[in-house]
Order: structure tokens, then C-alpha cells, then sequence
């Protein structure tokens, strides 16, 4: 699922403080309009493709209200695994186990290495 992060009203933009001093709110899964989620979905998948990324990466998007665009701002290919970092969020909010899910992404990765 998606994750919406937004900083705080008194904030300009995403810095520091707003990351990592609570002055900015994550919310898994975004409450956003399902048009606006697939741009974004199919947007990830776009770069995921382009760039051949493999495993569990994080890519972060900057929505457009004017244009109705996502604009891609990184390629986060190390993302955090702490239980207040977003990927363990999606995770669970999928319901899925965490122990579960990494032991299947570490056994799909072996199956293609013996693939190739």
C-alpha cells in the first residue's frame, strides 16, 4: 500500500526536523482518491522496471495537485527496517508477518540466483 507523508502545516518542506522531530505525519495506507494511488502505483512500477531494480526498494513521489502528476523524487535502494520506518509499516498493514515476509523475499532472491 501506499504511504502518505505530509509535513506539518507550519512546515515549508520536508526537512529534518519534520522527518525525524515528529513534525510530520505518516499515514499507511494514504487516504488518497484510487485515481491518484494508481498514477502513482504504475508510476512506481515504471521506475522500478527502468531502472531494474530487484527486492524491496522504497520510491519516493511528490503529487502535483495543479498537473495531476506524480513526480518521482528517489530511489531509496536501502530503506529503513526499524518499526517506524515505512516499508515495516506497509508490511503490517497488509497483514502480513515481518519474520514471514523477509524470509520469502530472501528465498526468492536464492531462487533466481539458481535460476539464472
Amino acid at each position: 500500500p501506499l504511504t502518505e507523508v505530509r509535513a506539518h502545516d507550519e512546515k515549508d518542506f520536508f526537512d529534518f526536523e519534520a522527518k525525524y522531530q515528529g513534525k510530520s505525519t505518516e499515514t499507511t495506507p494514504a487516504v488518497v482518491d484510487e485515481a491518484i494511488a494508481e498514477k502513482v502505483r504504475a508510476a512506481a512500477r515504471r521506475v522500478y522496471s527502468i531502472f531494474n531494480c530487484k527486492g524491496v526498494i522504497r520510491i519516493d513521489f511528490i503529487y502535483n495537485e495543479e498537473t495531476g502528476n506524480p513526480y518521482m523524487l528517489e530511489v531509496n535502494t536501502i530503506p529503513g527496517q526499524s518499526d517506524a520506518s515505512i516499508v515495516p509499516q506497509q508490511v503490517k498493514v497488509r497483514g502480513w508477518d515481518l519474520k514471514d515476509f523477509y524470509t520469502r523475499l530472501v528465498e526468492e532472491c536464492l531462487n533466481e540466483k539458481l535460476i539464472k
